[in-house]
């Protein structure tokens, strides 16, 4: 499982929590943090892309570390 993904599966947990909660304050608390989950598994997912394109980019420099090709 990738990073994303644990972070989805941890976001849509706490909004199943929120649901069995008749608690506003604590519906709200839950949703709040299913937020935070779905924010780091969109930063991994921009992280894992940024990495990949640096990887391809730093493939495409020669030896002598010149421009890419």
């Amino acid at each position: 499982m990738t990073k994303p993904e644990e972070y989805r599966r941890e976001a849509a947990d706490c909004v199943r929590l929120a649901h069995a909660f008749d608690d506003a304050s604590t519906k709200a608390l839950l949703v709040g943090m299913a937020e935070t989950w779905w924010d780091l598994a969109r930063a991994a997912e921009n992280a894992q892309r940024e990495h990949r394109t640096l990887g391809t980019e730093a493939a495409h420099t020669d030896q002598r570390g010149g421009a890419l090709l």
